[in-house]
């Protein structure tokens, strides 16, 4: 094998998990690159019949947006088409998606995916959709979305059961607020990372990661490295950000 080989491979499958899904295919000579490169994860499913030399696998979300977060720990926010297309243009491989509607959001994780990227929908923010469980089977029926955002416990229930992303988010405005997201480790399902807002409360974030297993996303108010670094430097596992200077620090 050329030395060329296993990076393209590598690539190849980084493209693929992201613009078409997360089970895939691939030969055992492949299948040694990506253990090579420590990104294969998850279940391993019965070989294909009928080729011995093939093996399939699948990714759960969860675990690709781990290791997406950990190559790069900026995540884009974004609230219209503009941002979303200047997103893009960037090294930035996950997006929220924070605007939309019942409409367009098919056409807005379309143009997510189609660029290699992973799409999460803020779901208490896309016009049209209601506070219940069903719009959560709408975007996981008719979008290709990875996953979602809510501040709402039983829309993250129904997202864990359809086998989404999961990320719950929490205002952090008070003590009460503070408890409620120490609280959130009660819950039969769980998030599978919880977003905290404002992300420049360091003292804050390293309590939280210090009290729950669940990785924590640091998001609002990121506006330079400082606040990047005092994030993760309190335990936070990533950082959310609207603002565009960030992303293409």
């Amino acid at each position: 094998m050329e030395e060329s080989e296993p990076a393209e491979i590598f690539r190849t499958y980084r493209m693929s998990i992201l613009a078409c899904g997360t089970e895939m295919t691939y030969t055992k000579k492949e299948i040694e690159v990506l253990k090579a490169f420590g990104d294969y994860e998850g279940r391993r499913q019965e070989a294909e019949s009928g080729d011995g030399d093939k093996e399939r696998f699948t990714m759960k979300e969860r675990d690709i947006f781990r290791k997406i977060v950990e190559d790069c720990p900026v995540i884009a926010a974004v609230k219209d088409m503009e941002g979303l297309e200047k997103c893009l243009s960037s090294d930035i491989q996950a997006v929220f998606v924070l605007f939309g509607n019942i409409c367009n959001i098919v056409d807005i994780v379309n143009r997510i995916k189609e660029a290699g990227r992973m799409a999460v929908v803020h779901i208490d923010l896309v016009a049209g959709l209601s506070s219940r469980e069903i719009s959560v089977d709408f975007i996981k029926e008719n979008t290709r979305a990875d996953g979602i955002i809510s501040t709402r416990q039983p829309l993250i229930t129904r997202a864990k059961e359809l086998g989404l992303l999961a990320v719950q988010r929490f205002f952090v405005i008070d003590s009460m607020a503070l408890e409620s997201v120490l609280r959130h480790r009660e819950y039969a399902a769980r998030p599978d990372f919880i977003e905290i807002l404002p992300g420049t409360m360091p003292k804050i974030f390293r309590r939280v990661c210090a009290e729950i297993q669940t990785p924590v996303i640091a998001g609002g108010l990121i506006s330079d490295k400082e606040d990047i670094m005092a994030a993760l430097g309190a335990g936070a596992c990533a950082i959310s950000t609207t603002n565009p200077q960030v992303w293409f620090m």
